[in-house]
């Protein structure tokens, strides 16, 4: 405890049981006592350690995992930020004093009685918390956090009359064409009178989400809560909006919000996009993953694209360099991720899992697949780049229309490196992007 202070620890630890119960998880007394002693044994500096115990003591049902989870994911983070201790104002008033938590003072472990007289204050729920919290606010952990809540909830925009009928007791529509079949069997007497009612259907849901560049801390959470709507409703059209409008209806049918990573899944959703909102020939620029699956989109479907760049790109997965960058661009990745994912700083490994896992197998293409790309390709790199200077050799000179661009004193960031420099290539090779004329060509030469 001596690294947050063993009062304010304690005193704050004592308000997990409040808010699980104000959650709608059914914590008594003699659970409350139990959590007490558990926590008065433990080592606090040992999250897991503590949420073990906690759920332990606390959880009597299965169906209250789920909000605990939820519940202490949030104290926690609250804690360990030194928030518990600030004034957090309540969403509804105090309940009565049946709601508080009585434990008898004999029942409290001696370390913690010096703490029992204080007053603890009443603090909003973590529902609440999460509801009147502006996503821009959050912390890495409450994002998390609100996501998880977010993918839990089932939401339903409601269902509609139609204007089919089915059969009901209930009903109070006349069947007479089902009640006259039915008295066939009674020889034409109508023993029996057979009711209808409509159908009821449920009604569709639109949800056009922006993405521009000023709700960027709001975009994941919002296509975390499509997704729910999307998962759980059925009838959902989803839209993206910022210069264009993009439909993502099935993206968010998938079962997660982060499936596996695949370049043939990108470049297929590349070639949806060009072909809606293009419709023709569009100049394709690709840096890293973005690269590769253009180059795969240029091989499928050379009619939409009208020339191609291609930064730090590779054809196969064996021009990756067997060794680990150095320097602070990794860990510079690693924060910007944790600040900006809802799923917090942790799930970055999960992230660098699927994709290791995709850049160990994939692409698989060979010089002769490059050989059929007749569109006019720029291949830029960094000369320090993740892939082997050969390895981008090779898909330069594979390329029927190839040309290359290699940057000194760059690497595999290259766009962030020299961005000016990589900007006047690009609109260098635009601008005529077919094959260029020169004063002394060798792989051109019989184009010259």
């Amino acid at each position: 405890m001596s690294a947050l202070g063993d009062d304010r620890v304690a005193r704050d630890l004592l308000m997990l049981p409040r808010l699980l119960r104000r959650a709608g998880v059914h914590v008594n007394a003699e659970r409350a006592r139990v959590y007490l002693q558990a926590i008065a044994a433990i080592d606090l500096e040992r999250p897991e350690d503590v949420r073990a115990a906690s759920r332990t003591a606390l959880v009597s049902r299965q169906a209250d995992l789920a909000p605990f989870e939820i519940t202490f994911d949030l104290f926690w983070s609250l804690l360990r930020g030194g928030r518990l201790t600030a004034p957090v104002p309540s969403a509804r008033p105090p309940k009565a004093e049946s709601d508080q938590i009585e434990v008898p003072l004999g029942q409290i472990p001696s370390r913690m009685t010096s703490l029992v007289p204080r007053i603890v204050r009443v603090m909003a729920s973590p529902t609440e918390l999460l509801r009147t919290t502006d996503f821009s606010a959050m912390t890495a952990a409450e994002r998390g956090a609100a996501a998880r809540f977010l993918e839990r909830m089932r939401w339903s925009p409601g269902q509609r009359p139609s204007r089919r009928f089915r059969s009901s007791r209930n009903g109070r529509r006349l069947d007479a064409r089902a009640t006259l079949r039915k008295s066939l069997a009674a020889d034409g007497e109508p023993a029996v009178l057979i009711r209808r009612a409509r159908r009821v259907k449920r009604r569709p849901l639109v949800i056009l989400c922006d993405v521009s560049g000023s709700m960027e801390a709001y975009t994941r959470l919002l296509l975390h809560m499509s997704h729910a709507f999307a998962r759980g409703w059925g009838r959902v059209e989803t839209f993206t909006f910022g210069t264009r409008l993009t439909r993502i209806t099935r993206q968010l049918r998938e079962r997660r919000p982060d499936a596996a990573l695949d370049y043939d899944d990108m470049a297929a959703e590349a070639i949806a996009v060009i072909d809606k909102l293009v419709g023709g020939p569009a100049n394709l620029v690709g840096w890293s993953d973005g690269g590769n699956a253009a180059l795969l989109v240029a091989l499928r479907r050379p009619d939409l694209v009208r020339a191609l760049v291609l930064i730090g790109a590779n054809y196969h997965f064996n021009g990756n360099m067997p060794t680990e960058p150095g320097g602070s661009g990794a860990q510079a990745l690693r924060d910007r991720y944790a600040a900006r994912s809802p799923d917090g700083g942790e799930h970055f490994a999960t992230f660098l899992a699927k994709s290791q896992t995709m850049w160990t197998s994939e692409p698989t293409l060979t010089t002769n697949d490059l050989r059929k790309v007749s569109t006019p390709t720029l291949v830029v790199a960094g000369d320090d780049d993740l892939l082997t200077l050969a390895h981008t050799t090779s898909l330069y000179e594979s390329l029927p229309l190839g040309q290359l661009a290699v940057i000194p004193g760059a690497s595999h960031a290259v766009v962030l490196e020299k961005p000016d420099l990589v900007t006047r290539f690009i609109s260098d090779f635009l601008s005529a992007p077919g094959t260029p004329k020169t004063l002394l060509p060798i792989r051109r030469k019989a184009n010259a």
